[in-house]
């Protein structure tokens, strides 16, 4: 089995699988594992892939309870917040319920702690919003924290190119015409 820490935060990060199948060698540790993130009404679990979730597989999953200091949400657009535990599922503003439950039924990386007792993540502080790498037709690539992803390997670039080139042939051919009927006025 492949354990590592991560480089600068001192979590344990495995597999899930790992996890569900030794939770003995877990028991207690600062974890750092990836899954689908439900935060439903008495479903608030990390699913091993979106069929659990959507199966409500107990046995492919951990219950997740966040920590009371408040829990950092960090989504693709990396403007992060941090939410208290309470404030989690009870909002006074609409908008922070959006922001947290945009992370509903989404594949996530959380920082917690694991009890093996009760098959739980507990003390969670981060949830980190996942991108998919490889959608089936091309490679969609991820952002490093912190780093602004580019437009190169998701098409935008190419349509803004095509775009672009059918832009500059048509004022091509209309300065072409332009000239054109110009030489033709001088000649008659």
């Amino acid at each position: 089995m492949k354990k590592y820490t991560h480089h600068d935060s001192g979590f344990i990060t495995d597999s899930m699988i790992s996890i569900i199948a030794n939770p003995e060698q877990y028991d207690g540790k600062t974890v750092q594992v990836q899954g689908y993130l439900h935060l439903e009404y008495e479903d608030v679990s990390l699913y091993l892939s979106k069929d659990d979730a959507d199966f409500l597989c107990d046995e492919n999953a951990l219950g997740v309870n966040f920590s009371e200091d408040g829990v950092k949400f960090e989504p693709l657009s990396m403007c992060s917040y941090t939410v208290k535990k309470l404030d989690v599922f009870r909002f006074k503003n609409p908008i922070e319920r959006a922001q947290v439950m945009h992370f509903n039924g989404k594949r996530v990386l959380l920082n917690g702690t694991f009890d093996a007792g009760h098959n739980y993540l507990t003390q969670v502080t981060r949830v980190v919003e996942r991108n998919r790498w490889y959608d089936g037709e091309k490679c969609l690539g991820e952002a490093a924290p912190g780093v602004i992803q580019s437009n190169f390997g998701d098409g935008r670039f190419a349509q803004s190119v095509e775009l672009t080139i059918l832009i500059l042939a048509v004022v091509a051919i209309g300065l072409c015409s332009y000239i054109y009927l110009q030489q033709a006025k001088r000649k008659v």
